[in-house]
């Protein structure tokens, strides 16, 4: 009894031994890149709890509780002569090749190691954004198809984006300052790519019409220096308006990055998420036009939000081509190409909504992610009605989603239905079978009877015709008795 009591006791400790190895077992190197202005990312206060909590928890394999991820700060030059580092600092482009060697230094030594248990997390903002592209194509051409796949990048501010970053747009590098300069960011890896952008940011969402003066200065209000957008992404900074992260408060931001095709599903206008090959896009438009952003800050907020629906349009519609995917290298245009009804018609729509807006102290809320519910669908289901529209212009995911609640509910019907004609059916069927044998019965019996009457009715006639002619006989009979007597008296007269 004793010894069975000891073995239970070792066999569980033994297995919660075990099992705390092998959760401890699989783990995951976070390289953290800082930008431009921050060669080390541990010296900047709140720079690599940031870069965890908004893009390396929610986005790469330390999103699995079982994997422990350690962030490890890659410390790079980060300079760009003469607005980073001042007159003595390196061009971009020196700062940049600089950058590749050091980070390469940190990847070499852990790619031997390379499994599902040992991973490497990239993380890139800005200019180091640029470092990661470059190291990435080489890895792309080193390591295996098998061996990619245990690395993941988390880019954020990209100015490598191929559409909407300036390596992208302005493929050749300007002289002296020696900006831009990289390739844009490869998409055809077997490596894992999350790169994160705000809207209207000049470093990684440059306007695509170079000669749409609204646009490029809406961008460069909300490109690096300002905080207003491009210094928000990891240690938000500066005066925005309303939050954080391009105006967004923590929470808010901390949420989008959690679940971002949920927001894009219910803020199409705000969010927008798409998979280019290897590489998922995550592109937010800031809550507030960065142009705008000084209005606010001298207290006149309810004319930017009067003006803000309009000029968004403006600029979306004749600075920006949002139809082509953020994965296509697309460079600058000079000719703006857009509808000018479409653009006409959106802004007389804009002007009821800039009231409402600015009568509201500014945009509407941002609408978390919808959770279909058991009690939802029940509720749905009890609403829906089964109709079948061809030609209804609905998104496909919303018709789906319709179909199927149609279906479950026609289906509840059409068993009901089904059951009751079920049911109902047997009675039917016996009541029409007797009715049936009772007609045949009568039928039968009517027949008989006709034929007993036919039967009775020759009989009759028979025996009025063999009456009629016993008859005829007997006249006839009669009739020749006289002939006879006057015979025997002409004989006997004789």
């Amino acid at each position: 009894m004793v010894l069975a009591l000891l073995s239970t006791v070792v066999l569980g400790v033994a297995a919660a031994f075990t099992s705390a190895i092998s959760l401890a077992a699989s783990t995951a190197t976070v390289l953290i890149m800082g930008g431009s202005g921050t060669p080390d990312p541990d010296a900047e206060p709140g720079y690599v709890p940031n870069v965890m909590s908004y893009y390396i928890l929610t986005n790469t394999p330390c999103t699995d509780p079982t994997v422990q991820c350690n962030p490890l700060a890659v410390v790079t030059p980060s300079e760009a002569w003469p607005l980073y580092g001042g007159l003595s600092a390196l061009t971009w482009q020196d700062s940049v090749n600089e950058g590749v060697e050091d980070l390469d230094a940190e990847v070499q030594p852990r790619l031997a190691t390379l499994s599902a248990d040992n991973q490497l997390v990239i993380f890139g903002y800005s200019q180091s954004a640029a470092i990661a592209s470059i190291e990435k194509q080489r890895l792309a051409e080193q390591l295996t198809p098998e061996q990619q796949a245990f690395v993941k990048w988390d880019i954020i501010g990209n100015v490598s984006r191929p559409n909407g970053g300036l390596n992208g747009r302005l493929p050749l590098t300007l002289p002296i300052v020696e900006f831009p300069y990289g390739p844009v960011t490869p998409t055809n890896t077997s490596m894992e790519t999350d790169d994160i952008a705000l809207k209207w940011d000049i470093i990684a969402d440059a306007p695509l019409v170079v000669t749409n003066p609204l646009a490029m200065f809406n961008a460069l209000i909300g490109g690096p220096g300002l905080g207003i957008v491009h210094g928000t992404y990891p240690n938000p900074e500066g005066n925005s308006p309303t939050g954080l992260v391009g105006g967004w408060t923590q929470e808010q931001w901390q949420a989008i990055m959690d679940n971002p095709e949920g927001y894009a599903a219910t803020n199409p206008d705000i969010v927008n998420v798409q998979q280019y090959n290897d590489t998922r896009y995550i592109t937010v438009a800031p809550r507030v036009l960065p142009m705008l952003v000084p209005l606010h800050m001298i207290g006149l907020g309810f004319v930017a939000d009067l003006f803000e629906p309009a000029l968004r349009d403006i600029i979306e519609q004749t600075g920006y081509d949002r139809s082509i995917p953020y994965g296509q290298p697309t460079t600058f245009r000079l000719i703006p190409i857009f509808n000018p009804i479409k653009l006409a018609v959106d802004l007389i729509q804009d002007i009821p909504e800039g009231i409402q807006q600015a009568l509201n102290g500014g945009p509407p809320p941002l609408n978390p992610p919808e959770t279909l519910t058991m009690s939802t669908l029940a509720r749905t289901q009890e609403t829906t009605e089964p109709t079948v529209e061809p030609d209804s212009t609905e998104p496909p995911e919303n018709k789906r989603s319709a179909h199927k609640l149609t279906v479950v509910k026609d289906t509840t019907s059409a068993v009901e239905q089904t059951t009751a004609v079920t049911e109902a059916k047997p009675e039917s069927v016996t009541d029409e079978k007797q009715a049936d044998e009772t007609k045949a019965d009568g039928n039968t019996v009517d027949k008989k009877v006709d034929t007993k009457k036919a039967s009775d009715k020759k009989k009759a006639d028979k025996k009025k015709a063999d009456k009629k002619k016993a008859d005829k006989k007997v006249d006839n009979e009669k009739k020749a008795e006289p002939d006879t007597n006057d015979a025997d008296s002409d004989t006997a007269a004789a």
